[in-house]
C-alpha cells in the first residue's frame, strides 16, 4: 500500500509522469453544462477561464455559463446577434471579483470588425455591455484573442484582411490599463497574407506581448505597462497558412515563452509539421528548440486540438507540452526547458511521454499551476484529427493516464477539450460532442 501511495503522488508530477501512471484522485462524472435538466446544454466547443474568487466561465459560439459552488448556471446568450466571442472568434475572461472582458468579431454585411465589451460575472450567470469597435470597420477582422491579468490589465490581438481574399493583412495589439475603459491600439504588421494566426499574453504588472504568423515566419512584440513598444522580434520559422494558433506566456520580468506547430491543412490534407518552442527576454533574441515532426499522412491525419501549449510552473520553470509522432502513432509529450530566457544555450529537460503506448493521442490543453502540478488534457483514440480506426471510440484523458470522459464513438465522440485552474487548485475541463452539447468534469479534490 505504501508503494501504491507513492505512485499516486508521482502521477501529479507532470515532468516525471510515466505513460502508464494511474489517477491520484478521480474526476467527477461528465455532466452537461447547464443547471436544469430541461434546459438545453451549452452548444458548441467551449472556452474556459477562471478568476481568483471561485468562479469560472464557459463560453461557446452562442452563449455562456458560469461555474460556481460546484455547478454551472443555465447557458444564456452573452453577446448580441452578429457578435461571436466563442473559441476561434474571441475570448471572454474574468478578472477581479466580479468583472469580465469579452473580445470578439462583429459581422456587418460585407465586413467584420473586432469588438470589446465589459461586463460582470455572478454564480447565476454573466452579462456584457454593448460591444465597442476596435480597428477598421470596413475590412475583414478575424480571430480576436485576449489575455487579462487579475487586476484587469488586458491585451487583445487581432488580424485584419484588407480584402476578401486576404492577400494583404494588418495585425493589431490593443491594450487597456486596469481601471480604465479605453483600449490603445498599436499596428504590428502591414504586409502580405494569408490570414495570420495570433495570440496574446500579459503579465501581472500589465506588460503585454503579441505573437503572430506572417508568410512563413512567427513574430512577437512587447508593449510594456508604461507604453513602450519594443522592436519586432523574429520568433522562428512557421508555414504559410498554419491551422493552429501559437501558445504564449509572459513572465513578471518579461521572460517570453512561445510554442507553435508549423503545419498547414488544405481540403483535409495536412502538410508535414514541426513543433517548436522558443524563449527570449524583454524583446531580445529568441532561442528556438525543435520538439518533433509530424509527417504528411493523408486526409484527416493532421494535428488537431492544441498542437503545442506552454506555461510557467513552480519557481518560474518553463514548461511545454506538444503533439508528436513516433513509431506510427500520434503521442503527447511534455518537458521543461533548461536555461534562462536570455541564455542562448537552452535544451529540453525531463522529457516525458504522457499518452499510452500504441494509442494515437493528441494534446488538447495544458494547465500549469505556478504553485502545484502541471496537468495535460488529451484525446486518446484520435489519429491527428479523425478517430484512429473507422468508427473507433475516443476518450478524454489527463496526463496521469486517468480517464476524464469514457470512450465514445460516432456523434458522441468528444472534441474541443479546454481546461482551466480553479482558485482552490482543482482543474475544470470541458468539451463538446456532436449533437449533444458541452460536457464538463472537475477533479474531485484539490491538486495542491
Amino acid at each position: 500500500m505504501r508503494t501504491l501511495s507513492r505512485l499516486a503522488v508521482l502521477a501529479l508530477v507532470a515532468l516525471a509522469l510515466p505513460a502508464t501512471a494511474s489517477a491520484a484522485d478521480p474526476w467527477s462524472l461528465p455532466a452537461p453544462i447547464r443547471a436544469q435538466t430541461t434546459t438545453p446544454p451549452l452548444p458548441g466547443a467551449p472556452g474556459l477561464a477562471a478568476n481568483a474568487h471561485g468562479m469560472a466561465i464557459a463560453v461557446a459560439a452562442t452563449g455562456a455559463s458560469v461555474f460556481a459552488d460546484g455547478a454551472f448556471s443555465d447557458p444564456a446568450r452573452l453577446a448580441p446577434a452578429g457578435v461571436a466571442m466563442g473559441p476561434g472568434d474571441g475570448r471572454v475572461l474574468p478578472y477581479g471579483q466580479t468583472r469580465i472582458i469579452g473580445a470578439g468579431i462583429r459581422a456587418a454585411g460585407s465586413s467584420s470588425q473586432a469588438v470589446v465589451a465589459f461586463g460582470r460575472i455572478a454564480p447565476s450567470g454573466a452579462s456584457l455591455d454593448s460591444p465597442r469597435g476596435l480597428g477598421p470597420s470596413t475590412m475583414h477582422a478575424a480571430r480576436a484573442t485576449m489575455a487579462v491579468n487579475a487586476k484587469g490589465d488586458a491585451a487583445i490581438v487581432y488580424p485584419v484582411c484588407r480584402d476578401a481574399a486576404c492577400t494583404k493583412v494588418l495585425v493589431y495589439l490593443a491594450t487597456r490599463a486596469a481601471g480604465t475603459s479605453t483600449f490603445r491600439s498599436t499596428r504590428l504588421a502591414d504586409g502580405s497574407g494569408p490570414l495570420p494566426q495570433v495570440t496574446a499574453a500579459i503579465n501581472a504588472r500589465g506588460d503585454a506581448m503579441a505573437v503572430w504568423t506572417q508568410a512563413s515566419t512567427l513574430y512577437a512584440r512587447i508593449r510594456t505597462a508604461g507604453g513602450t513598444v519594443r522592436p519586432r522580434q523574429l520568433v522562428g520559422p512557421a508555414i504559410r497558412g498554419p491551422h493552429l494558433a501559437p501558445s504564449a506566456v509572459l513572465s513578471l520580468h518579461r521572460g517570453q515563452l512561445v510554442g507553435w506547430l508549423a503545419q498547414a491543412v488544405s481540403e483535409g490534407d495536412g502538410s508535414a509539421g514541426t513543433a517548436r518552442v522558443a524563449q527570449a527576454r524583454d524583446g531580445g533574441t529568441f532561442t528556438t528548440i525543435a520538439l518533433g515532426t509530424v509527417p504528411a499522412l493523408g486526409a484527416g491525419a493532421y494535428v488537431s486540438e492544441a498542437g503545442v501549449r506552454v506555461g510557467y510552473g513552480s519557481q518560474g520553470r518553463a514548461v511545454v507540452a506538444w503533439t508528436g509522432y513516433e513509431g506510427g502513432h500520434f503521442l503527447v509529450r511534455q518537458a521543461g526547458i533548461r536555461g534562462a530566457a536570455n541564455n542562448p544555450s537552452q535544451s529540453l529537460t525531463g522529457v516525458a511521454t504522457l499518452s499510452q503506448a500504441g494509442t494515437d493521442t493528441v494534446l488538447s490543453d495544458l494547465v500549469v499551476d505556478p504553485s502545484g502540478p502541471t496537468y495535460a488534457l488529451m484525446l486518446a483514440g484520435v489519429r491527428g484529427n479523425d478517430p484512429a480506426t473507422p468508427g473507433g471510440a475516443v476518450s478524454v484523458r489527463a496526463s496521469g493516464g486517468e480517464e476524464v470522459a469514457p470512450a465514445a464513438a460516432g456523434a458522441a465522440q468528444p472534441f474541443g477539450v479546454a481546461a482551466t485552474l480553479l482558485s482552490d487548485g482543482r482543474v475544470l475541463a470541458a468539451w463538446t460532442t456532436v449533437g449533444q452539447g458541452d460536457l464538463w468534469a472537475v477533479r474531485a479534490s484539490p491538486t495542491r
